[in-house]
């Protein structure tokens, strides 16, 4: 009697559900943006994938008012299931911790901390359930024992993991993360982290996500452009290749839009504002009889990396003597006549950067020497010229075509600056699996297209890659190499060699030169195995603020020490030799 009531009970139940009852552990400190160095103190004892449930257990934290971290409970609300898939949510919040006091000390940084929580998926009845799981406000979460990192920090649900659950209980482990940036300094009563957590049953193998159709606006009954976004998602054992997406009425889909098409440019670039198409847009939408200042006097430009910035009164800095340092230019332009004017340049950290006059047709250059036994620079363009410190003085029009440049200049986050579609790379075992991940982070972040172990594009490429599986770059002299024993070898600017990987596995991401183009770039993410390999793939770009320089080489103390486990990191210069500033432990 017994076992068929429970027959009947499990016949009515949800197909998958979220567990109500959850195991915490926390607080801890973190610092700003710090989630994706690592910077988990429980990496120490083995990660909190290791521990299990212990109320008399302690774990040293500088937050709570004894030092002591401990486990509790919590229940989590709008726990919700039925046919379609579940949802729940968390608050957690720590009353043993002084939030006032810590805040007046160290201000809003002092609201930042992070915990873990622990619940299940239950998979109800016999069969394998195919779903998609969505961690908003969640960067990192653990199911199963396999790592999934990037989650869905901003809530985008964009490209949550497809996972096959098969019956029974699964073990989900999240890392929760109160980020002052996203949750705000100002609360009321102790400061919460909160998640939402969703399951969708997957019913067809192949997808066209809704909620996430983009289309151009509507003004008077037509769309204001040709370009519309369609997400489609595999979700079936088989991979559908998905060719492309026709709108249906597509006769009536670009009525009313038009657009100029400027041969060998590309969507956007310098000077776009200034096009004429668009100076037509200008005059014809600006009212007569506005005053518009065109003249710039006396100026200042203050670089910190040139790849985000344009140019100012037809000044661009185009490459800084010491990456990481921010570059300044003094400026002044005297008109002479309504044809011809004087620029008159003082630089600082500046090792090039292009002169086109807007004010004149002709312009006279002067630029100051950086010291005082280099003599001062004087020349004439019309046009758009090249001014570079080469041997101790200013020299105009030099070629730039094997340094660094363009879109390769900039941190790591200059991989982003791609002119197509990322072409992802995996070489050795287990790369798959980050191949994938930094794919499904691209969309999710920036709505990024990406390609993985196919035919390569114009775009930039991220290469994963274990071991001695690392392709050679096409600079033969490059300063970060793999040896043929597996180790990592790092040439300092003083010569000097650093080899790392020969006791104990370390992981590496930097940038190196691209073959796609002229000025792509490669991100490359290496370790000596998979798991480490991992470490790395964590500073893939995803949130603003992290930081990364061009290059990292961490060991695994930086699961728990986040940048100070780093061994050496820093920039390239622009003959994509390692910078001065760079660091070596």
């Amino acid at each position: 009697m017994q076992n068929l009531f429970a027959k009947s009970i499990s016949f009515d139940a949800a197909p998958v559900e979220f567990s109500a009852r959850w195991e915490v552990l926390g607080p801890f400190q973190i610092g700003t943006r710090e989630g994706p160095w690592g910077a988990d103190p429980l990496e120490y004892f083995g990660g909190f994938r290791t521990l299990e449930f212990n109320e008399s257990a302690t774990f040293k934290s500088s937050l709570p008012t004894d030092a002591s971290a401990r486990w509790s409970t919590v229940n989590a609300t709008s726990v919700e299931s039925n046919e379609a898939g579940a949802n729940a949510s968390l608050a957690l919040a720590f009353s043993n911790v002084d939030w006032q006091f810590l805040q007046a000390v160290y201000g809003w940084s002092a609201l930042q901390y992070q915990s873990w929580a622990r619940g299940e998926i239950i998979v109800n009845g016999d069969a394998t359930q195919t779903v998609v799981l969505y961690t908003d406000w969640i960067l990192e979460f653990w199911l199963d024992g396999k790592l999934y990192f990037g989650g869905d920090f901003y809530s985008y649900r964009k490209a949550p993991p497809v996972l096959r659950l098969e019956p029974g209980t699964h073990r989900i482990d999240l890392r929760t993360w109160r980020d002052v940036r996203s949750f705000g300094g100002i609360t009321e009563g102790d400061p919460q982290i909160t998640t939402d957590l969703a399951l969708r049953i997957c019913k067809d193998p192949l997808e066209v996500t809704q909620e996430r159709i983009k289309i151009p606006d509507i003004i008077d009954g037509r769309f204001s452009s040709e370009y519309g976004s369609v997400s489609v998602r595999n979700t079936g054992v088989n991979t559908v290749r998905i060719l492309g997406v026709k709108p249906q009425n597509s006769s009536d889909w670009e009525t009313g839009s038009g657009y100029y098409e400027i041969p060998g440019s590309e969507h956007f670039f310098d000077g776009i504002m200034t096009t004429e198409p668009l100076r037509d847009f200008y005059r014809k939408h600006i009212p007569n009889g506005i005053a518009v200042t065109r003249s710039l006097k006396r100026f200042t430009i203050v670089v910190g990396t040139p790849g985000d910035m344009g140019s100012k009164g037809g000044i661009t800095v185009t490459q800084l003597e010491t990456p990481g340092r921010y570059g300044r230019m003094e400026v002044s332009i005297d008109p002479r006549d309504e044809e011809t004017c004087i620029y008159t340049i003082q630089t600082k950290n500046i090792l090039s950067f292009s002169v086109s006059p807007h004010e004149c047709q002709s312009a006279t250059v002067i630029v100051h020497g950086r010291t005082m036994a280099s003599a001062t620079t004087t020349f004439t363009t019309t046009g758009t010229s090249t001014v570079t410190w080469v041997n101790n003085n200013w020299e105009q029009n030099v070629d730039l075509q094997n340094v660094r440049r363009g879109k390769q200049l900039g941190a790591m986050d200059a991989i982003l600056r791609s002119n197509g579609t990322f072409n992802i790379a995996s070489h050795g075992p287990g790369t798959g699996e980050l191949a994938l991940q930094i794919s499904r982070n691209l969309y999710t972040y920036f709505s990024a297209d990406s390609i993985i172990n196919g035919t390569a594009g114009p775009g930039n490429s991220i290469t994963v890659a274990v071991g001695t599986e690392l392709p050679d770059s096409q600079n033969g002299n490059f300063p970060i190499q793999v040896t043929a024993s597996g180790a990592l070898l790092v040439r300092a600017p003083s010569g000097e060699e650093y080899l790392f990987g020969e006791d104990e596995d370390v992981a590496a991401i930097y940038l190196r030169p691209g073959t796609t183009g002229p000025e792509s770039l490669e991100l490359v993410v290496w370790g000596g195995t998979a798991q480490t390999a991992a470490i790395a793939a964590r500073l893939v770009p995803t949130l603003t603020g992290v930081s990364q320089p061009d290059f990292v080489v961490l060991d695994k103390s930086s699961r728990w020490k986040g940048a100070e486990g780093a061994v050496a990191m820093g920039f390239f210069d622009e003959q994509w030799n390692i910078a001065s500033t760079s660091f070596f432990a």
